[in-house]
């Protein structure tokens, strides 16, 4: 019974929560919690992967990130449509957008200011021979930290920035809320795990140019649960040849960025499940426009146009990512092996407590729920990945 109380504390102190309420109240919160990994585990066998997996952010420390460098590549001024841009993906009035003012109304006027600022957006000259270190200087004022502002897609359904994670009249939106979105191009290895994937993938990592790090933050029940789906990969250029090729065109800006099985992170600190899950994946990305501000990027092969506000160095939410992924992800059979510890814990507070005591016993049985949904979702997982 002791060790039954106690997995369960940890499991919702780490959450905000603290068993001082009855069990009843206990009772409640547990099968909420079952509910949203039920939510968790069914979306592991899916995703549509982010948007374009960006390009990182800082360093570490945030010292490089300061930056937000303006662009070497600007042709013109075009701080006025950066500042309607920016306007019109960030209504002032929140329920205005919730009344689709962005969705419908501003539509039109959004392509034209990004097809605007496209135009004035001049690159470096192109190097179709073997890349030097000067020629992948380009790619620096690509650095900092993005939120993802606005996306611009050919069919009204598609939902290229989180899937069914964030799609609004999905199921996970009843019982989950999108806090953020993020894409961020960070200096390579500045997560401390750079390379990994290229390493895996049999190519050479003395091109790699940027970490990308994209970020989907979810909770529910005031915020005191908290989920976090992250996709951490090493950037290196298209190639001219590849590039020349491709169905849509590229800029010399374009990328194929090669990512880790996605880290998924349960609890805000990520101290009961940080793993691991699911197969590797790659992307082709290009930015079309980039200042001080705001960044546009494509789609490699969708042609999805996407607006990436720059985030300050001190926002918090846009840093959050750093300890979730400096945390030593959980091994699979240590997680089934607490998770099958809770199983048993819970069951033995449902079996022994006294027939009276039901609040006990269905505190009991909502935490051997719980777990066993978690190594349900764990043995059946993709990690969110789901192929083209």
């Amino acid at each position: 019974r002791k060790a039954g109380w106690t997995g369960m504390s940890r499991l919702l102190h780490d959450n905000g929560c603290e068993l001082r309420s009855s069990p009843i109240t206990m009772c409640a919160h547990c099968c909420y919690l079952s509910i949203v990994i039920l939510l968790v585990c069914h979306n592991f066998l899916w995703v549509e992967s982010f948007a374009p997996p960006t390009m990182g952010y800082t360093t570490r420390s945030t010292s490089t990130a300061s930056a937000s460098p303006v662009s070497l590549f600007a042709a013109a001024p075009s701080n006025d449509i950066v500042d309607q841009l920016l306007h019109s993906v960030h209504p002032k009035d929140e329920k205005e957008e919730k009344e689709n003012n962005v969705i419908f109304n501003q539509k039109n006027t959004i392509k034209s200011l990004i097809i605007d600022l496209e135009k004035s957006f001049a690159l470096s000259p192109e190097d179709k021979d073997e890349e030097t270190e000067e020629s992948l200087s380009r790619f620096e004022p690509l650095i900092g930290l993005y939120d993802v502002s606005y996306t611009l897609t050919s069919k009204e359904n598609q939902n290229p920035v989180g899937g069914k994670w964030t799609r609004k009249n999905g199921l996970v939106q009843k019982i989950l809320t999108t806090r953020r979105t993020f894409q961020h191009i960070l200096p390579f290895n500045s997560t401390g795990l750079g390379g990994n994937a290229v390493t895996k993938d049999n190519k050479s990592s003395t091109n790699i140019v940027a970490e990308a790090v994209n970020v989907i933050s979810l909770d529910a029940l005031w915020s005191l649960i908290r989920l976090t789906v992250i996709l951490r990969g090493d950037a290196i250029p298209v190639p001219y040849k590849e590039r020349e090729t491709n169905k849509l065109p590229l800029s010399n800006l374009a990328v194929r960025v090669l990512f880790d099985a996605p880290r998924i992170v349960f609890g805000r600190k990520g101290r009961i499940l940080n793993l691991n899950v699911g197969p590797s994946s790659s992307v082709v990305l290009d930015s079309t426009y980039c200042d001080n501000r705001v960044r546009i990027g494509k789609g490699g092969t969708s042609g999805t146009r996407f607006v990436f506000a720059r985030c300050p160095n001190d926002d918090e939410e846009a840093n959050e990512f750093q300890a979730l992924l400096s945390r030593k992800p959980m091994r699979r059979y240590k997680a089934f092996s607490v998770l099958s510890s809770l199983i048993a814990a819970g069951l033995y507070t449902a079996t022994r407590t006294a027939l009276y005591n039901r609040g006990i016993r269905f505190f009991g049985l909502g935490v051997s729920a719980f777990s066993s949904l978690v190594c349900l979702g764990l043995s059946f997982s993709s990690g969110g990945i789901e192929q083209d």
